[in-house]
Order: C-alpha cells, then sequence, then structure tokens
C-alpha cells in the first residue's frame, strides 16, 4: 500500500488512530505501527469520547477501533467519513 500523495506528487503518512481500552494491546499496536516507513501514530484513544474528538479534529486516514460495547453500528456510522462508503476502498 502506497502512502498518498499530494498535488506535488511526494509522499505523506498514513495518519493512524488507535482506539482500545486495552493498554496493553494499543501500546502493541502502536509500538508496531511507529516502526513502520510510511505511518504517523497519533495519540492513542482509550474512551469513546477521546476517540470522537480524535476524529472530528486529527481527521485520521485509518482508525483501529477496538470493538466494545460502546461501538455500536450507529457509532461507526458516526465516524465513517462522509465521503467514504461502506465497503468502499482505497479512496
Amino acid at each position: 500500500m502506497a502512502a498518498p500523495s499530494d498535488d506535488n506528487g511526494s509522499r505523506d503518512q498514513y495518519r493512524v488512530l488507535v482506539y482500545s481500552h486495552e493498554p496493553i494491546v494499543a501500546a502493541g499496536l502502536e509500538s508496531t505501527l511507529r516502526q513502520v516507513e510510511g505511518f504517523e501514530v497519533m495519540p492513542m484513544c482509550a474512551t469513546l469520547a477521546g476517540l470522537m474528538e480524535q476524529i472530528g479534529h486529527a481527521a485520521p486516514n485509518l482508525a483501529l477501533v477496538d470493538l466494545t460495547p460502546d461501538i455500536t453500528f450507529a457509532v461507526l456510522s458516526e465516524i465513517m467519513p462522509p465521503w467514504r462508503t461502506p465497503g468502499s476502498c482505497c479512496g
């Protein structure tokens, strides 16, 4: 998977957001993703409110969401970017 490019053709980083209420899982994912060239790991979210705030303000390219009882279909629909449709891939 190639990193997104801007109008000048230069490569940007994928902004990755991790949401999990399991700190060990989140730390492991963050550690692994930080080693991958082209990924910028955003601060980890442990609450639904933090997830919603980060998505609203930071606009990550990818959100890795731990499925907890708080994560409902309504929440998933709300955090999906408006230009995306379920099942679409790769912009």
